[in-house]
């Protein structure tokens, strides 16, 4: 027979990796958005005006 508590070590650690997975990834994707929020504000912003330059002014 199987010890229990080889099992209940086993489920634990299944467990934490997951929950280790799911924070990695979850910071990951926030850092990520971090990235693209504060890296690169002044091209987005640029990107925006012209965007709203064009659609406000279509003939140049």
């Amino acid at each position: 027979m199987v010890d229990s508590r080889f099992l209940l070590d086993g489920f634990l650690d299944l467990v934490e990796g997951l929950i280790w997975g799911m924070v990695r990834s979850r910071s990951r994707i926030r850092r990520s958005l971090y990235l693209i929020n504060h890296v690169h504000p002044a091209q987005n912003v640029r990107k925006q005006k012209g965007m709203l330059a064009s659609i406000y002014h279509p003939f140049g």
